[in-house]
């Protein structure tokens, strides 16, 4: 039927020709699940004629403050709110997130925090708990690691700051490292950091 563009009814006989396009999207990486076998290379290959690559929120957060800004707006007039927009330090919070949850999640990170704004402008208080650690001490949530510094200074601070970002939730900074929990917990005793 892609192929073909026309399909025969179940105990039809005549071919019924068909004007319309498929629209198919993944949040996996399609060429290697066709090198894995777990999707069938023709119907790839049938369907692939043009290809949209969207990377996820936490690699392109320059489109934050334009989504943050379109989501604001359409909760405003949805909850009926006279809200513009958020304050700088309420954007901070907001990019130094790493997203996983991806555009959805910040949608509705910006209404529940829409309808706990009790001014025209959203604060970083207006946020869940987990953001109001985001964004602090001026640097809008990056480390600065001289040249020189081994890899060992590198990782202890990746992980120390890391921790601070998440307000002490070692299973949530674990999670945003790419690591489990115990490997977490092994690196900090090798550093000679308090587990607890």
């Amino acid at each position: 039927v892609i192929e073909e563009q026309r399909l025969r009814r179940v105990g039809g006989t005549a071919e019924i020709p068909l004007d319309v396009r498929v629209l198919a999207s993944s949040n996996r990486d399609i060429e290697q699940a066709v090198r894995e076998n777990k999707l069938r290379s023709d119907l790839f290959y049938r369907l692939n004629v043009f290809t949209i690559v969207l990377p996820p929120l936490r690699e392109r957060i320059d489109d934050l403050p334009q989504l943050t800004q379109m989501f604001v707006k359409h909760y405003a007039e949805q909850n009926k709110k006279d809200v513009a927009g958020v304050d700088e330090e309420c954007m901070k919070a907001l990019q130094a997130h790493p997203w996983p949850g991806n555009v959805r999640q910040l949608r509705n990170v910006i209404e529940r925090a829409l309808i706990v704004c009790e001014g025209r402008t959203i604060r970083k208080t207006d946020l869940p708990d987990d953001f109001r650690a985001a964004g602090g001490g001026g640097d809008g949530g990056f480390i600065k690691i001289p040249l020189g510094t081994s890899l060992d200074d590198v990782e202890k601070e990746m992980i120390t700051r890391t921790i601070e970002f998440t307000a002490g939730n070692k299973t949530r900074a674990a999670e945003i490292l790419g690591v489990s929990a115990k490997t977490l917990y092994n690196k900090l005793e090798r550093f000679g950091a308090d587990r607890t």
